[in-house]
């Protein structure tokens, strides 16, 4: 029985659960950028790796019918005040995947990603298209698989971690990493695989053992995955947080050949797609480039500042559902938060392991960087030089792999073991979770239909 209540299988049946529920219950396209993120996919499997570029336009010939998807359910998104049906559903099955009638769809802001940010999607696309040629059913299918595959990664993330699996669990099951990982959207591979990288950073950080060839290969692969998803390299750099001596002799070419090849991934692809860029919303990423070199200190000071910006961008990484225009109660925001920091701070599963001082700076100042990265490449690309405006910009899910990163400067600056609290703080991580997802799953059904 004790098994039962392990936190890996926790979130295996707590995932599965809810996250099939959302798969299901949310109607196509209502989540951020879906119909975009299925245009890009549905490209792919169609040997379309690198999209067109046709005047102002960039994208990719697709099935016409996808055309009544978008004007049936596009209205819904942002409009509380518009509805859908079971029945609607059924009859959407109808629109068909035919190659021989087909039409342009523009889809710029995903036309740039790499085949690796869609790889359970794809196989989705590709195992549906086995016995049936019904684009909403090959959306599902797309759904459930991104669904399985952030399933068997939280599960292995959560097994393989030696510390913080309580804290792992309540990461991975946010309401907003859940809804994403049970739709379409390059976000759920780069999330999955960047907390499985961390988890085994953690895991050799605490080994004794000196890493063997399969540890490097596997670190290899990870590492240029996540550097080809939405051009993530900096993630890679959590390599350093390994202790040089656990890499055997010449630890410096290890580390060498798990960071280079990452590295040159993400620029060659950069290279593949440069041409086929258009910039969004008037952004301008080489006045922007110039802008922050010439006004460093103004936009430091724009990123750090904490201002209600903030709290709204943190607020998005975990409770904000749809495209941003629906949220549970904010109660179960600040219930969040507490639980968040008494997971980080409390030692409730391990034999008390320990982390440096100096390995704490390298966390801060790897997890700092991370932050500047991924809010730097978002004010490249969506926004006119000189405009630093967070909300317009930068939303919650993009800095959710930071959360874990996160967690564990928490746990390295102010830990303490206490067993009586150990059980109490478990049992009320994993109720929370399930009310927060069964808040979630009602808000959906009285939202959409």
């Amino acid at each position: 029985m004790q098994n039962i209540f392990l936190p890996e299988k926790l979130f295996l049946i707590i995932a599965l659960i809810f996250g099939v529920l959302l798969a299901v219950l949310t109607p196509p396209y209502q989540i951020p950028d879906e119909p975009q993120h299925f245009y890009r996919a549905l490209s792919i499997t169609e040997k379309r790796i690198i999209s067109l570029k046709i005047n102002d336009n960039t994208g990719n010939y697709l099935p016409a019918d996808l055309d009544e998807i978008h004007e049936k359910y596009v209205p819904i998104i942002k409009n509380l005040d518009k509805k859908t049906s079971f029945d609607d559903f059924k009859k959407s099955l109808a629109f068909k995947y035919n190659k021989n009638k087909q039409m342009f769809f523009n889809f710029p802001n995903t036309a740039l990603y790499s085949p690796v940010c869609y790889i359970p999607q794809i196989i989705g696309i590709i195992v549906s298209k086995l016995f049936t040629n019904s684009l909403v059913a090959i959306l599902l299918f797309g759904r459930l698989f991104s669904l399985f595959f952030f399933i068997a990664m939280g599960y292995l993330s959560i097994k393989t971690i030696p510390i913080l699996k309580w804290g792992t669990l309540l990461v991975l099951l946010t309401p907003m990493n859940l809804i994403i990982a049970s739709g379409f959207s390059a976000d759920t591979v780069l999330f999955c695989l960047s907390i499985f990288y961390f988890a085994k950073i953690l895991q050799y950080y605490f080994t004794e053992k000196i890493l063997d060839t399969k540890a490097i290969i596997l670190l290899t692969i990870i590492a240029l995955l996540i550097a080809l998803c939405k051009q993530s390299f900096l993630f890679t750099l959590f390599i350093f947080i390994i202790p040089a001596k656990r890499f055997g002799s010449n630890s410096a070419l290890k580390i060498a050949t798990i960071i280079i090849p990452a590295l040159a991934a993400s620029i060659i692809w950069a290279l593949m797609v440069k041409n086929i860029y258009i910039p969004l919303n008037n952004a301008d990423a080489i006045g922007q480039i110039s802008y922050i070199i010439n006004h460093p200190v103004e936009y430091l000071t724009a990123l750090f500042k904490p201002t209600f910006d903030s709290l709204i961008i943190l607020f998005e990484a975990i409770c904000i559902m749809g495209w941003l225009e629906m949220s549970v109660p904010k109660y179960y925001y600040f219930i969040y938060i507490v639980l968040f920091i008494l997971n980080a701070i409390l030692i409730t599963d391990t034999n008390n392991l320990k982390i440096k001082i100096q390995t704490n700076i390298k966390f801060i100042i790897l997890t700092l960087l991370n932050y500047i990265a991924i809010s730097t490449l978002l004010y490249l690309s969506w926004a006119p030089p000189g405009n630093f405006y967070p909300t317009m910009v930068l939303q919650g899910r993009y800095f959710s792999i930071l959360l874990l990163p996160l967690m564990t400067i928490f746990y390295a600056t102010t830990n303490y073991t206490n067993n009586k609290l150990k059980q109490t703080l478990n049992i009320t991580t994993v109720l929370f979770i399930i009310a927060i997802l069964t808040q979630v799953t009602h808000t959906i059904i009285i939202r959409y239909y």
